[in-house]
């Protein structure tokens, strides 16, 4: 289609819009509703000279019939909630018509009863499968209870298996609520759902809150409303007839779930599409001023609002949208109103009563006082609209109540934050912004294009929803630390607008995505986003030093890091691109981890920290491959985890190990005191820093006053510069250690997990401090045996006094010393608190029980055997790739273990024979031995995936897919630790 004729396109989508603004019935383009549909089906209207009465819209009723599928339930247009909500009306408006068959105006039909007996069948098995948690339609809560205590009423008594979380969530919603409040003069939300009041409230008392005769311009709560009145509503009556007749003119039949929305419609399309790059002239001068025209005049009829009809309650989305159009086109808009009106403590309301806020009104807003004349003027409402977008997108809740794609939001979101960039960039914002426009705004965008990216993969989205995906990269195609992205954007780009002008030329129909009381497509909004895809072009901006200078990225580290990752295993199918992004990703998040390196360990003595560069990669590359699960907070929360851990490694060997070597037991009963007061509930900071009258800790708990635990010569003197551990010393151990354990302990979603949780963490995290005391005996017993080759010597030296086997070392201490267990614990921590403050939020209840991540006894046993399988293979990788640096530190290593040395006599080994044989083995052995590491790692691999497949089976069962997902990235993250120590050690050395 050649540009000209995609002109012609919009001009004429515009003159419709321009049109229809104007008609005295409006205009409207959602697609047909079973739910509303069904609703208006149930009226009917007493006859003028009889007591008889008649269906008043039986085409409705007969559009409601001819959609019941065979199974007996109605169309899912996009997600469950929408079956199940039209077949509740479905079923309701059957029941309805079968007690009443002498009514007139529509024959009853014969095979009734079968149909109603269908539904009921279909209703039954979808509310056991309905996923309750992860709905997201607005208004859900309510409707489903009432449909469900209508139909109980009419005979019919549905179990849900979520009924207690649906339950929890309309008492929640209705805790304020009391009849009065719509007997009042105050326009409200819920006039759009008046349904789901029948029996609670007096019909008769509501009469102020039609406007033209509809009840906030849907029609099932007109019907409920002229179904439940006393008095017929001729006006109410007239507007549903509008409605019908509008669907019977547009050979639909069945009726939309809002109509009309002349303002949502015009300002959506006009907005976008000028935003994409098409002139005034393209789109018809003349029609732009009538729709500038009628803009104007309703925000001036309602005092700078408007909602998305006239004289329906205004709302911050369509008052954004259209201030954003107006700016367009050149007539400037007071925004004051709208921030007056719908500012809240930490972002801006959709409406006044809104009780979650909406992603999208924020971008919007966000939008339209970034176009204001003079932006300086609402610098305040800006960075509270930016800031809750941001922290909206860190904690993994840019999901959108409006409309399905995650495009839509990162679309939006993505317009946005490059609009704040040209703010930033020209000094037209304060200082207040710098943290924001420095840390998250880059990070954000790089996120979104990687999302993005990975969308228009195999299964391509929707066409509308590729549209959103070309608009955002389109954006977003001049950020200077994208760059390395181009040549991948571009090809996106091509290959989106060909799959989006197909749709145009075949007159595709829209697709379902975006949310009323069920899921709705509109005509109109789908060709405005195909359009505007294809007319806008890749942002060619050049940027000044403010955003230049933002982050540099070293293009030949970047290369070096693809060019070693793609080698890995677990990356052999990763697109390069990717890669490349995760990387680009990583490296924004890198100056944030090393800003934070030394809050809880010193680094005194220690070789530069080669991982902590690895660490944020190590995150992003898995979460980008598997479909960024993680929130971008939740994997912050994994790299300081990491961090922390590579410490605790390196502190516990070279400053514990250093002082304590020949006498550990102070330090053990000091973990062993601040695991107990953790646990307890204490707060044990007092005790660790000595001040306000507190003892130092050493001295309190006598730590320093017992002899040495370990049956180990002494062959080396204490390393404190060749003098005894001193209470010093002990104290800043003491110090270091109980701030470590109390920053893992105290994490707030942590201290929001469940009791059981809690204990596991606490658990886990001595065990793994226990077991670097346990590895630093061993290390100091496998030094101290006779007949031990110099550390330069290129042979493997037996271990010849093992406590244990070979096994039992690797799948106890050893898979301990990996901070793997523990580090499971604290993941799920961090998930259970998460869902314990989601169900708290939920039900309004901040007391809420909590729940265990892993509440089944199934699910504890797959969860802990996959962990234990992890941490063992992990351990032999590892193992594996430091050979190098644990022979040359002294380290005991796996391959040291006498399992994998030649025995000369049956029964055992002698050391002398041992080392004999080592010595004797050369390269070729050392070889060898590696690779039955490596064989056995394997082998427990083997155990890692049926483990995860059991579990994943459970967490699928009781529809925990978010936790399924994040203990994938989990496992994942581990093996290529392992994959990483294969191909090159990257942890530090003691100097």
């Amino acid at each position: 289609m050649e540009a000209s004729r995609i002109g012609e396109e919009a001009n004429a989508l515009i003159a419709q819009l321009a049109e229809g603004c104007n008609h005295p019935d409006g205009i409207g383009s959602f697609s047909p509703a079973i739910y509303d549909t069904a609703w208006v089906s149930m009226i009917a209207k007493s006859e003028p000279y009889g007591e008889q009465s008649r269906w008043r819209f039986p085409e409705c009723f007969q559009y409601l019939l001819d959609h019941q599928q065979e199974t007996g339930s109605w169309e899912a247009y996009a997600t469950e909630i929408d079956s199940i909500l039209n077949t509740l009306a479905g079923l309701l408006a059957l029941k309805v018509h079968a007690d009443a068959p002498h009514f007139l105006g529509f024959p009853l039909p014969s095979d009734i009863h079968v149909r109603i007996s269908n539904a009921v069948c279909a209703l039954t098995k979808m509310l056991q499968d309905w996923d309750v948690d992860n709905t997201v339609h607005v208004g859900f809560e309510i409707l489903v209870p009432a449909l469900l205590r209508l139909l109980e009423q009419k005979g019919s008594t549905f179990t849900l298996s979520g009924r207690q979380s649906l339950m929890t969530r309309y008492k929640k919603k209705l805790a304020k609520f009391h009849p009065d409040i719509l007997y009042g003069k105050s326009r409200l939300t819920l006039f759009h759902s008046l349904e789901a009041f029948i029996g609670l409230i007096d019909f008769d008392r509501l009469s102020h809150g039609t406007v033209h005769g509809s009840m906030m311009g849907s029609p099932s709560s007109t019907a409920a409303y002229l179904m439940h009145s006393s008095t017929w509503d001729a006006e109410a009556e007239m507007y549903l007839n509008k409605v019908v007749s509008a669907a019977q003119r547009n050979h639909v039949g069945g009726i939309p779930s809002a109509y009309p929305a002349p303002t949502f419609m015009t300002a959506w399309a006009t907005s976008t599409l000028l935003s994409a790059g098409f002139t005034d002239s393209e789109l018809g001068s003349s029609s732009l001023q009538r729709i500038a025209d009628y803009l104007e005049e309703q925000l001036s009829i309602n005092q700078g609002l408007v909602g998305f009809a006239p004289e329906i309650l205004e709302d911050a989305d369509d008052t954004a949208r259209a201030i954003w159009s107006l700016h367009l086109l050149g007539r400037q808009q007071s925004s004051n109103p709208m921030i007056t009106t719908f500012e809240n403590t930490k972002h801006f309301k959709t409406y006044s009563m809104e009780s979650n806020p909406s992603f999208s009104a924020n971008c919007n807003i966000l939008i339209a006082l970034a176009h204001s004349s003079d932006p300086k003027k609402h610098t305040a409402a800006i960075l509270k609209a930016a800031q809750f977008l941001c922290d909206a997108w860190y904690d993994g809740e840019a999901r959108d109540k409006w409309n399905l794609s995650p495009l839509y939001s990162e679309m939006l979101l993505s317009y946005a934050l490059v609009q704040l960039l040209h703010l930033y960039d020209q000094d037209q914002l304060g200082d207040t912004f710098d943290h924001l426009m420095n840390v998250q705004v880059p990070l954000i965008l790089c996120q979104i294009v990687t999302r993005v990216l990975s969308s228009f993969e195999s299964p391509p989205p929707a066409t509308e929803a590729v549209s959103y995906g070309i608009l955002a990269l389109t954006n977003l195609a001049s950020i200077p630390w994208l760059n390395l992205l181009g040549p991948k954007i571009a090809a996106a780009l091509e290959q989106g607008k060909s799959v989006v002008l197909q749709a145009l030329k075949t007159d595709a129909e829209a697709d379902y995505l975006w949310i009323e009381k069920v899921t709705f497509r509109s005509p109109i909004l789908g060709k405005t986003y195909r359009l505007a895809a294809l007319k806008a072009m890749p942002s060619t901006h050049k940027w000044g030093s403010k955003v230049t200078d933002i982050i540099e990225l070293s293009t030949k580290a970047l290369s070096g890091f693809t060019k070693f990752f793609s080698k890995l295993p677990l990356f052999s199918l990763e697109p390069e691109w990717r890669l490349q992004a995760s990387l680009i990703e990583g490296q924004l998040f890198y100056p944030q981890l090393k800003r934070d390196s030394l809050k809880v360990f010193p680094r005194k003595d220690m070789a530069k920290d080669e991982y902590l560069q690895y660490i944020p990669s190590t995150w992003t590359t898995v979460n980008n491959c598997r479909g960024a699960p993680l929130s971008p907070k939740m994997m912050w929360e994994m790299m300081v985890l990491s961090m922390l851990n590579y410490q605790a490694d390196e502190y516990m060997e070279a400053v514990v190990g250093e002082r304590f070597q020949l006498n550990l037991r102070p330090i053990s009963g000091l973990i062993d005191d601040t695991c107990r007061d953790q646990l307890a509930g204490q707060n044990t900071k007092s005790q660790t820093n000595g001040t306000n009258g507190s003892q130092p800790l050493a001295k309190k708990r006598s730590y320093g006053e017992t002899g040495g635990s370990m049956d180990v010569s002494a062959t080396k003197k204490q390393r404190t510069n060749g003098n005894p551990a001193t209470d010093s010393s002990i104290n800043d151990i003491a110090k270091t250690l109980t701030s470590f354990i109390n920053h893992q302990m105290t994490h707030p979603l942590v201290k929001h997990s469940s009791p059981s949780d809690q204990k596991a963490l606490i658990s886990e995290l001595q065990l793994f401090l226990h077991a670097h005391l346990t590895q630093i005996e061993d290390n100091a017993r496998f030094a101290s045996q006779p007949s031990r080759p110099s550390n330069t010597s290129s042979s493997i030296t037996p271990y010849t006094s093992p406590k244990t086997s070979y096994f039992s070392w690797v799948h106890t201490t050893s898979a301990t010393h990996t901070s793997c267990p523990y580090s499971f614990a604290y993941l799920s921590c961090l998930l259970g608190g998460a869902a314990n403050i989601n169900r708290a939020a939920a039900s309004g209840n901040p007391t809420t029980t909590t729940t265990d991540c892993f509440p089944g006894a199934k699910q504890k046993y797959y969860a802990q055997a996959l962990c234990r399988h992890l941490a063992t293979m992990c351990r032999q990788y590892n193992d594996y790739g430091s050979v190098a640096r644990d022979r040359a530190e002294g380290n005991l290593n796996s391959v040291n273990f006498p399992e994998f040395h030649p025995s000369t006599e049956e029964g055992g080994s002698s050391a002398v024979d041992l080392a004999a044989a080592a010595a004797d083995s050369g390269g070729k052995g050392d070889d060898e031995i590696k690779a039955a590491v490596l064989e056995l790692a394997e082998f427990e691999r083997k155990g890692v995936v049926l483990a995860k497949e059991r579990l994943n089976g459970e967490l699928e069962r009781d529809k925990m897919g978010a936790v399924r997902e994040a203990v994938g990235v989990f496992v994942d993250v581990t093996d290529l630790y392992g994959q990483i120590y294969v191909a090159r050690d990257i942890a530090s050395r003691m100097k």
